[in-house]
């Protein structure tokens, strides 16, 4: 599937931009937010550098309800975030981390995953290699991000599990509460100017201890897009619309807007594409082998 009019180079560039299915919302508003909920529990700054693929720490999202889309609290909230809904989802796990690009080049080694594209992803700092192992590899389609997940014995995350994890329960706008975002808790809005190791904002975390939920890079999930999303969304155990197509993307990077790391904000993208600032992380309906990060 091609963009008519676009190189690639060009739709690698545009995961800089806001989308929306086709076009741009306005990114240069920060969005308010009530107060912050509880603080999550605390979880190491980083992954080892040598833990196989397979032993890649996960945290338990529990089954329960919880608000996924925007509200009247969000001031920033854009048409494809509505309406907020409340949805039941089984319990599953989801990596603590964003994939690196050293578990990644094992997938690569071992025969099971094309290496990360370098085409338009080579300048210093769009790590699609080794060259920075506990950097999120970058310069993965959809099809690459699904082969190492089914490698390691998971899967990509559904669109509301990915906001549930983001989230937690209680509607708030971002992983850490209803405060603004700051380059202490994400790495968005060329705060640093590249992807920066895993887990570098631990301020930010979700309330289920997952890192980087917010910035760093924006993250392939299953569902095929579509615009009407949440009002067609089912309220028990919601399962991805019928069809191929575009993808959702989730959770901003980088070089997002402030008002594009929110947790419902969604974009977007062909799946036969990979982007400078695009990566992703696994999930799984089952508890991993070792005990669950807390």
């Amino acid at each position: 599937m091609k963009h008519p009019g676009f190189s690639f180079i060009g739709l690698a560039m545009l995961a800089l931009l806001p989308l929306s299915g086709r076009a741009a919302p306005p990114g240069e508003a920060t969005a308010s937010a009530p107060a912050a909920p509880a603080t999550p529990a605390s979880s190491p700054a980083a992954p080892p550098g040598d833990l196989a693929p397979r032993d890649a720490p996960m945290v338990e999202v529990p089954a329960g309800s919880a608000l996924l889309g925007s509200g009247p609290a969000d001031r920033e909230a854009l048409p494809r975030e509505k309406p907020q809904r409340q949805v039941t989802l089984a319990a599953f796990w989801i990596d603590r981390y964003e994939v690196t690009n050293s578990r990644y080049a094992q997938c690569v080694q071992a025969g099971k995953c094309a290496p990360a594209h370098r085409r338009g992803v080579d300048r210093p700092g769009y790590y699609a290699d080794t060259d920075a192992p506990l950097q999120p590899v970058v310069g993965v389609t959809f099809k690459d991000a699904s082969d190492y997940c089914a490698w390691v014995g998971r899967r990509l995350p559904t669109e509301a599990e990915w906001e549930k994890a983001a989230r937690g329960t209680d509607g708030r706008i971002y992983p850490w509460g209803g405060q603004p975002p700051t380059c202490e808790l994400a790495n968005f809005n060329q705060c640093d100017k590249v992807a920066l190791p895993v887990g570098s904002r631990p301020a930010g975390r979700s309330p289920y201890g997952a890192e980087d939920m917010a910035g760093n890079v924006i993250e392939w999930t299953t569902t095929p897009y579509k615009g009407n999303y949440y009002a067609k969304l089912r309220d028990r155990d919601p399962v991805d619309p019928p069809g191929g197509g575009w993808r959702t993307l989730r959770g901003g990077s980088w070089g997002s807007y402030p008002n594009q790391v929110r947790t419902a904000f969604r974009r977007a993208w062909d799946p036969t594409f990979a982007g400078h600032t695009i990566g992703f992380r696994c999930a799984s309906s089952s508890a991993p082998p070792t005990a669950p990060a807390r």
